[in-house]
C-alpha cells in the first residue's frame, strides 16, 4: 500500500502564530491537491512545503522536491491559461 505524506508550514512571530499541518493521501495526485489546498488556505501566512514522502511497503522516498516542482509547474500552467 502506498501512502503520501506532506507537511505544510508557516512562520510566525511566536509559538502562537507559527505552525504546520501534516496529512497523508493514498495517491500522488491527491497529495498534490491537498498541498495546493493548504498552501492556498494559509497563503496569508506565507505557507510553504516543509517536506513530503512516499511510503511503500518496503521503502520510504523523500519527494519534497517533486511536490514543490509539481506545484510550481501547475501554477505556471494556470497563469498562462488565463486571458
Amino acid at each position: 500500500m502506498d501512502l503520501f505524506h506532506v507537511t505544510i508550514g508557516w512562520n510566525g512571530y511566536d509559538d502562537l502564530t507559527e505552525g504546520q499541518i501534516s496529512f497523508h493521501r493514498d495517491n500522488f495526485q491527491d497529495a498534490l491537491f491537498g498541498a495546493n489546498y493548504y498552501l492556498e488556505k494559509y497563503k496569508d501566512r506565507e505557507a510553504y512545503v516543509v517536506c513530503a514522502s512516499h511510503e511503500e511497503v518496503k521503502s520510504i522516498k523523500n519527494i519534497t522536491d517533486i511536490i514543490k516542482d509539481s506545484l510550481t509547474n501547475n501554477r505556471s500552467q494556470s497563469e498562462t491559461r488565463q486571458p
